[in-house]
């Protein structure tokens, strides 16, 4: 579509990311990204896949997470979820384990 509309008089570069890219590895969240430049103005200059692939190198030396970075419920909060859901099952709520 951006091809029919733009591919006359732009150059059109399409990039898909994940959020890894960024340093967080804790997630999956593909992008797509579309650059587009006037084709009688703007020349490139560098290769931009390079490009991409040095800032996202230097990203990930700054930025780092990981799953356990977004598991932060204390236990109670464990437990509340593990009795609603029961509920809803129609099961009987046993705690079991304690979780550390």
């Amino acid at each position: 579509m951006v091809k029919t509309l733009y591919g006359q008089s732009w150059h059109l570069k399409v990039f898909y990311v994940d959020s890894s890219d960024s340093g967080h590895s804790g997630s999956t969240r593909f992008r797509m990204y579309i650059i587009g430049w006037w084709k009688e103005d703007v020349k490139e200059v560098f290769n931009m896949d390079i490009l991409y692939d040095m800032i996202v190198e230097a990203t990930k030396k700054q930025v780092g997470t990981r799953p356990s970075d977004y598991m932060v419920s204390q236990e109670s909060e464990l437990c509340l979820e593990a009795r609603h859901l029961a509920f809803t099952r129609k099961m009987q709520y046993k705690k079991v384990v304690k979780l550390s």
